[in-house]
């Protein structure tokens, strides 16, 4: 099957990085494929009310990167049970983690969800990297 994404072409004339985004979510459609056939359909309410996709995400996160965390929140997130390595830099935790966080937004669990355009003062804007 073939989807189609609609992009405006000033935008994609002037930012050619474009193509590696869309790239990168190919990559993310890849990983859900093969967890279909791991785990069976996404929206098996059964399955998805068993899964804390916030922390599976979150988790994820960590495996690829614990800057910003503080040993407490990965204490938190982990609990008593991690068996797998932290901070390794592989990009594939982040399409993982992305693909979590994206089963949220479709399925969301958090009482009060919704969706609400934010204004750029409404948004917690861009974290630059610090000089050293």
């Amino acid at each position: 099957m073939k989807i189609e994404i609609e992009i405006p072409d000033q935008v994609w004339n002037e930012d050619p990085t474009y193509s590696a985004y869309f790239k990168g979510v190919q990559e993310e459609v890849n990983r859900m494929a093969v967890s279909h056939y791991k785990y069976g359909r996404v929206d098996d309410n059964a399955k998805l009310s068993e899964v804390d996709e916030l922390r599976s995400g979150l988790k994820r996160l960590l495996m690829y990167s614990t800057k910003g965390f503080t040993r407490e929140q990965i204490d938190l997130i982990w609990g008593e049970d991690r068996r797998k390595p932290l901070n390794t830099g592989n990009t594939e935790n982040l399409l993982d983690a992305n693909n979590f966080f994206r089963l949220e937004f479709l399925f969301p669990k958090h009482p009060r969800a919704h969706f609400k355009a934010q204004t750029s003062t409404q948004s917690p804007g861009l974290t630059f990297v610090e000089e050293k």
